[in-house]
Order: structure tokens, then C-alpha cells, then sequence
């Protein structure tokens, strides 16, 4: 759920949630206004299960694999790479093995 301060200008993810099998939402991350941030409230589950299902990944190798991009997007923000066509090619050759982040 996303709002926008009209006054302001600024959007703001509130919350971000997964639909359960039986159609309720389950909050993930809330939006906590002292830090204007979003602070983690319960982990996820169904996009585990469907991620596994579609990759044959365990939870753990689907934690490491989020890890792993996790520190790839640091880099570039860490390099300063924000060119759509650049980040393409640091990717490409990331997942043939020619670059290591």
C-alpha cells in the first residue's frame, strides 16, 4: 500500500504484504514513520513456497540467492552505476562468472 503526500509530494510505501492461501493478507513490512523507513514485521511464506516450487530452491538458498543480490545493488549504488545498459552488462557477466561483485 502506497500513499502520497499531497502537500509535500513525497510517496511512501506503508505496508507491503503476501495474500495467504486463504485469501488473508499477512504484513510483511510496515512503514515506521520515527525512522521513515520500512521495518520488517513477519517473514514471508508464500513467496518462499512459490519460488521453490518454480526454482527447486530451499528456503536457505533462496535467503543466500536475496543476499547475494542484495550486495550487487549495494555495489552499484556504492559505484555509483545507475545506467539501465550498464547495469545489463555488470549483470550478464555476473551470472556467466566473467565478473565478481
Amino acid at each position: 500500500m502506497q500513499n502520497r503526500n499531497r502537500r509535500t509530494g513525497l510517496r511512501r510505501t506503508l505496508q507491503i504484504a503476501e495474500v495467504t492461501e486463504g485469501g488473508d493478507a499477512s504484513v510483511l513490512m510496515q512503514f515506521d514513520i520515527q525512522h521513515d523507513s520500512l521495518a520488517k514485521v513477519n517473514e514471508p511464506r508464500r513467496i518462499y513456497e512459490t519460488l521453490g516450487l518454480y526454482t527447486g530452491m530451499s528456503a536457505s538458498d533462496i535467503a543466500r540467492d536475496l543476499d547475494e543480490k542484495v550486495r550487487i545493488l549495494k555495489w552499484f549504488v556504492k559505484n555509483n552505476i545507475s545506467d539501465v545498459h550498464q547495469i545489463g552488462v555488470f549483470v550478464a557477466k555476473n551470472y556467466a562468472g566473467k565478473f565478481k561483485v
